[in-house]
């Protein structure tokens, strides 16, 4: 029993010591197994870290709860300048990874409740000292005892990326800004021509927003009659070759339904597969341009000081009244060609300034005389011309006449001056003087010479007669212009006699024109041209010149006259330096000033009394003797006969001729002897012709004349054979037969 005890109990124990033995088998395979598990789990471990530090893309490893770093990544020390030592412990924030904690906070809430952030972009300073510009994708984990949360974050650097799409987004802007700043409109329509942009200069020059015109097609800014050209060309876009660009001119109507003129140049542009999908229209306002156009055809077709239609605009405004009337049955015009009397005396004695504004004024009075349907332009400096429409009659005409010379009779009002002017008018008629503009203008203007040939002031209708006459006038201008390079002018000489002891007290130069086909011609025939021509002063300056050479040959001669008299004219006494050039010659020829007498008329003296006395005195200054011409025909007042520094009045033919038949012209020549005498004044009579002329004026104390009745006006080598005998010997009287009008201007 015992041994079967033993014998149980040694079978216990080996049945023990099998079961420990197989536990420690099974606990020894476990065991093996376990390490062969963890050596696997090692080497994924490590498999995962060296692929985490070795991804090429920046990762880290934070704590969730405070965003300290864990670990980095070799890619993330080298991109971002962070060393792994530096950073680990602390947080993203301290290091700058985030650069605003509200940022900061927001991502965490995101990712504390999805536990994964796939894509947020950022932007941070990093160990460089750089601005970057990174997307960052996020996972949070648990550790495995679920003691703490993880985050392991992966960088993907977008700073190139940044970069260039900022310079892109620069360069926009740029591009937007240069698309606003264009003067020029611009626009761009899609392929249903519905407007999708344009720019601030498109905007402003209509008026609308860009709203409103987002809605709106370009016929929609277009006035309707040019719809089917705008529809002509947007079509043609379809098959323009490419680089090709369509410019046209159309208008715009701006929002306010007010209309202006523009060029569009239309570009279009094509979608993959060449078909256009819209267009982009260039805009450039023609206003300006066309307000230029419209100013340069008003300076072109208008007089620029008076605003009045010139020449050009005239005769195309003639031009189609004559049309109009050739339609028209019984269509009568008019033409009236006013030019002022001597106007270039006015811009010589009050300025160019005031002569171009009383042309203004005087513009400005005749357009008041007209009708709406008549027209007036400036022709010339002084020359104005009237067309007269509407089946102008012999009695209309006459009629505008007699308001224009009402007009010349009163003053013209300069601020505080009165400037009284005349005007010789000429006057044509359609179709009786012609059937065109230039055929019309020209019997006008030979209308108007045939006027200031009657003395001014006065007004003519063109007579067919009147053409030779001007013919003949103007053959005269041309020669006349060349007269003194031709050496055609000549001096006769008039003595001028004591009457009552007969000597020689002086001569008068009196001009003659030597005409290569109208043999000799009298100063009356000619000087009037002078003037009107402008070239008067020439003709003064040789008189002058001849005049003081002839008194110094004389002299040397022994012929002692005892005084030259020349006339002047009142351009010739104004011109700068004048009385330097008298002097100057009176030097060269050794001439004492007092043998020179300068005459000038009396009228013309008054028309520009202030501006001459300044050198009428520096003359008298000189010693040179001073004379009044035609006296009793200017109109002189007493108060500026006291003022001009006369020596000498000479009474006017006119006054002379009826002594002795006329107890007016008597009673006249009395008065002015009385008060020429009174104011200490010479006095000469021109035109005596018989005796009882000369008896009357020495009885009422005239000492001095010259006339037929002594002797005519005679040549230089003549006047030395009859006077130079003796320079006191008395005159031979001339026959009745050799009286005559005076021969002397």
């Amino acid at each position: 029993m015992l041994e079967n005890e033993i014998q149980n109990f040694l079978f216990f124990l080996l049945g023990f010591g099998v079961a420990a033995v197989s536990a420690l088998i099974l606990l020894a395979w476990y065991y093996q197994k376990q390490k062969s598990r963890l050596k696997e789990v090692n080497e994924e471990i490590n498999l995962l870290a060296a692929t985490f530090y070795d991804f090429p893309q920046p990762m880290c490893v934070t704590r969730l709860k405070d965003g300290s770093f864990l670990d980095v990544n070799l890619a993330f020390e080298k991109d971002f300048g962070w060393k792994r030592g530096e950073i680990i412990g602390k947080s993203t924030l301290e290091t700058g990874l985030w650069q605003n904690e509200k940022h900061r906070a927001v991502y965490m809430q995101r990712l504390q409740s999805s536990k994964k952030v796939l894509y947020i972009a950022m932007e941070f300073l990093d160990g460089y000292e750089r601005m970057r510009y990174a997307a960052l994708t996020a996972h949070a984990f648990a550790t495995l005892d679920n003691s703490d949360q993880l985050v392991v974050t992966s960088f993907f650097d977008r700073t190139v990326q940044k970069q260039a799409e900022d310079i892109v987004v620069q360069e926009n802007n740029r591009f937007r800004e240069l698309f606003h700043s264009l003067r020029n409109a611009v626009a761009r329509c899609d392929r249903n021509r519905y407007y999708v942009e344009c720019n601030r200069a498109f905007l402003d020059s209509l008026g609308y927003t860009i709203e409103e015109l987002k809605r709106m097609r370009p016929l929609d800014i277009t006035p309707e009659e040019l719809h089917e050209q705008d529809i002509h060309f947007e079509e043609e876009l379809h098959t323009l070759p490419d680089g090709q660009v369509i410019v046209y001119e159309k208008e715009h109507v701006r929002k306010d339904g007010s209309r202006f003129p523009v060029e569009l140049q239309l570009y279009p542009f094509r979608d993959t597969l060449g078909q256009l999908d819209g267009f982009w229209g260039v805009v450039r306002d023609l206003s300006e341009r066309t307000q230029q156009q419209e100013k340069l055809d008003f300076l072109v077709h208008h007089d620029s000081l008076t605003g009045l239609p010139n020449r050009i605009l005239f005769t195309d405004r003639f031009e189609h009244a004559i049309g109009h009337a050739k339609r028209s049955d019984n269509q009568r015009l008019a033409l009236i060609l006013i030019d002022l009397d001597r106007f270039k005396n006015v811009n010589d004695t009050l300025g160019h300034q005031v002569g171009d504004t009383l042309l203004c004024v005087v513009a400005g009075q005749l357009q008041k005389l007209l009708r709406s349907s008549d027209t007036l332009a400036r022709l010339d400096n002084d020359e104005f011309v009237i067309l007269l429409e509407d089946s102008a009659t012999m009695q209309s005409v006459t009629t505008v006449v007699g308001r224009l010379e009402a007009l010349f009779e009163q003053p013209m009002l300069l601020k505080e001056q009165e400037i009284y002017l005349t005007a010789s008018i000429g006057i044509s008629l359609y179709p009786g003087d012609g059937d065109n503009a230039d055929t019309l203008l020209k019997c006008a203007d030979i209308a108007m010479f045939k006027a200031k040939e009657l003395g001014r002031n006065t007004w003519q209708f063109y007579e067919s007669a009147m053409s030779e006459d001007f013919s003949e006038r103007l053959q005269l201008s041309n020669s006349l212009r060349n007269a003194l390079q031709h050496h055609e002018l000549l001096l006769c000489y008039q003595p001028l006699i004591d009457m009552a002891t007969g000597k020689l007290v002086g001569v008068e130069a009196l001009v003659r024109w030597m005409h290569p086909e109208h043999r000799l011609m009298l100063p009356d025939q000619f000087i009037p041209l002078a003037e009107d021509m402008g070239i008067i002063s020439s003709i003064d300056n040789w008189v002058l010149q001849e005049a003081c050479q002839q008194m110094r040959y004389w002299r040397e001669k022994g012929f002692n006259v005892p005084r030259m008299s020349v006339n002047i004219s009142v351009q010739q006494l104004e011109r700068p330096g004048f009385v330097d050039f008298v002097r100057q010659h009176l030097e060269k020829n050794n001439l004492d000033p007092e043998l020179l007498e300068l005459e000038i008329t009396e009228s013309t003296l008054m028309q520009r009394f202030g501006n001459s006395l300044k050198n009428l005195h520096s003359l008298r200054d000189l010693g040179i003797y001073l004379s009044v011409d035609d006296f009793g025909t200017g109109y002189s007042s007493l108060g500026n006969l006291k003022k001009m520094p006369v020596h000498k009045l000479k009474i006017d033919y006119s006054f002379i001729c009826d002594i002795g038949r006329s107890k007016s012209d008597e009673a006249i020549a009395s008065v002015v002897i009385a008060m020429a005498r009174s104011l200490g004044l010479e006095i000469v009579a021109e035109g005596i012709e018989r005796q009882e002329q000369e008896a009357f004026l020495l009885d009422e104390g005239c000492q001095i004349a010259q006339g037929f009745y002594y002797a005519k006006a005679m040549p230089a080598d003549k006047l030395l054979a009859q006077w130079g005998r003796e320079t006191n010997t008395e005159a031979a009287n001339p026959t009745v037969a050799d009286a005559g009008a005076d021969d002397k201007t």
